[in-house]
């Protein structure tokens, strides 16, 4: 027995450390909302304020996430868009 620990040593403490860390990875870990993203084109008299109220309730994000979070996307420096641009917004699953 002595002469498989020495032969195997190291193995059998990777295997125990690789182990052990799995399982805490399992149970100790927080599932985190599935996010995706949704094109959209922005219609004649949208603005990211009534894009926030109309697709806020969906995801789970206030107002002002909804409106940073698609200006970060898609690199507006202001909050103003027009018709026909397109438009990258969050789509939050849990």
């Amino acid at each position: 027995m002595f002469n498989l620990w020495r032969k195997y040593s190291y193995a059998i403490i990777f295997m125990a450390i690789s182990f052990f860390s799995g399982v805490y990875f399992i149970f100790h870990i927080e599932p985190e909302a599935a996010e995706m993203k949704q094109y959209i084109v922005v219609e004649e008299g949208d603005n990211l304020l009534s894009l926030a109220a109309q697709y806020t309730e969906d995801n789970q994000m206030t107002i002002e996430e909804f409106i940073e979070w698609v200006q970060r996307e898609n690199q507006l420096l202001n909050d103003q868009i027009a018709a026909g641009d397109n438009l990258i917004i969050p789509v939050i699953f849990n």
